[in-house]
């Protein structure tokens, strides 16, 4: 017999935890970060209480500093597309336009250890999110995606075009 809906999978955090975390989270992003984490929650809570500032790295899903760098810690993250997966990092309106290039500064500063290059993590990271959406663009989604797109390319270089040459 199926209990799930009558027994959570996942205990709530206590009220003390809740507000506890209301000190290092914005207060309308707690409960998200709660579901999101689960069991873990009371350990990112911890982290970023330990932490001099626990800033958002990802402000449309509201994904800090302490929540990023403990999933990137867990030794099944491999890429930021798996701390993607875990956090939502990326998915909301911006698709990772802005928050992709100051998630892999701070797991470069925290030397997480990924088989990738930052440049190329930060690389598969945007094709990811690119792969899905560019056949539906259209109008104001497709100026946007192209605003994204020249951020990286032409500020970044992350399509690693050669120099102009000069005449």
């Amino acid at each position: 017999e199926c209990r799930t809906a009558i027994e959570p999978i996942i205990d709530s955090p206590s009220p003390a935890m809740l507000e506890k975390a209301a000190k290092y989270f914005p207060v309308h992003s707690v409960p998200l970060v709660a579901n999101r984490l689960g069991d873990a929650f009371p350990i990112v809570v911890e982290r970023a209480a330990a932490m001099k500032s626990n800033p958002l790295l990802c402000e449309c899903e509201m994904v800090s500093r302490a929540e990023i760098e403990y999933v990137a810690s867990d030794p099944s993250s491999q890429s930021m597309t798996d701390v993607r997966l875990r956090t939502r990092l990326g998915m909301g309106t911006c698709q990772g336009t802005y928050c992709s290039l100051r998630t892999i500064g701070a797991l470069t500063e925290c030397r997480m250890p990924f088989p990738l290059s930052p440049a190329d993590n930060l690389r598969e990271f945007l094709q990811e999110r690119w792969k899905g959406l560019r056949p539906a663009l259209w109008g104001l989604q497709a100026r946007e995606m192209e605003l994204g797109r020249a951020v990286y390319a032409a500020t970044l270089n992350i399509d690693g075009a050669k120099d102009e040459q000069k005449i």
